[in-house]
């Protein structure tokens, strides 16, 4: 079950940042120095918050409780990003021409990743040690990341397939 939730980490990771990074290509006038800034604050963010659940998992009593908490936030906050992504625009443009400087665009990309980033980052940590507990041996990190870079592939064809139609 656990390889399932691993897997599914990069399914729902990936295709959500593809449908993020067209949301801010759509609010920040299409221009590809925004998706490097985008992808910069993501991989950041998830970065941190795989950092801090690798500091504190330990302390974590109940592990696959705690990750099926990650889960749902994960489900309840991924809508309300796209929503934040779709309305930021009346707050940052004064007109629908006008295109968003340097500083706003990395402010907004840091701000937009922060929470869903870090409970990726979380997520995966977590999944992993549960993983390695289920398996009884510490080497699990590279089936881990296996499990999830497959979600991954299967996650951004099946999000691109479904945003070109």
């Amino acid at each position: 079950m656990i390889i399932i939730c691993i897997f599914l980490l990069g399914f729902v990771s990936l295709g959500f940042q593809i449908i993020l990074v067209r949301e801010v290509l759509v609010l920040f006038s299409e221009n590809e120095l925004t998706i490097g800034i985008f992808l910069a604050s993501w991989m950041l963010v998830v970065a941190f918050g795989s950092y801090i659940a690798g500091r504190f998992s330990y302390r974590i009593k109940n592990l696959p409780c705690f990750s099926d908490i990650l889960i749902l936030l994960t489900g309840i906050i991924m809508p309300l990003e796209i929503f934040s992504i779709r309305f930021a625009g009346y707050f940052f443009q004064r007109t629908l021409v006008e295109m968003i400087g340097i500083i706003p665009t990395f402010a907004f990309s840091f701000i937009a990743v922060f929470v869903i980033g870090l409970l990726f980052g979380c997520w995966f940590v977590l999944a992993t040690e549960i993983y390695s507990k289920k398996e009884k041996y510490y080497n699990t990190a590279g089936k881990s990341y296996t499990y999830e870079t497959t979600g991954s592939v299967v996650g951004g064809l099946a999000t691109s397939i479904f945003l070109i139609k």
